[in-house]
């Protein structure tokens, strides 16, 4: 097993980014959870909560080394991983999202 870095699709979100945090409303975090008889578990939609949470600045950054499945081999994967002002959660620094959940993501800010 060899040490490989995945392609960057695009620029990396950075100490000091803009950035509007917005909840992803598919993910079970963000949905009613239904015990029905007839119907079983299910997850449905709700309508009272914002998508927009806010707007932050990337105020930290961390590199990591994780594992993952490519092309069904496992490798191991330089990552970067960023976090907004005010937050305790850890954002992936390509693809702005909540990193082991996803409930949220972050969007860069141009200008």
């Amino acid at each position: 097993m060899s040490a490989t870095t995945l392609p960057r699709t695009s620029p990396l979100l950075a100490e000091g980014d803009r950035v509007v945090i917005r909840r992803n409303l598919s993910h079970p975090a963000w949905m009613h959870r239904i015990d029905g008889r007839d119907v079983g578990m299910m997850y449905l939609a709700r309508t009272d909560l914002p998508e927009l949470v806010g707007v932050s600045e990337v105020s930290a950054t961390r590199n990591r080394t994780v594992f993952r499945v490519v092309d069904g081999e496992l490798v191991k994967v330089a990552i970067t991983e960023v976090q907004v002002h005010g937050s305790n959660f850890w954002f992936d620094a390509e693809t702005g999202d909540q990193v082991n959940s996803g409930a949220t993501h972050l969007t860069r800010i141009d200008g």
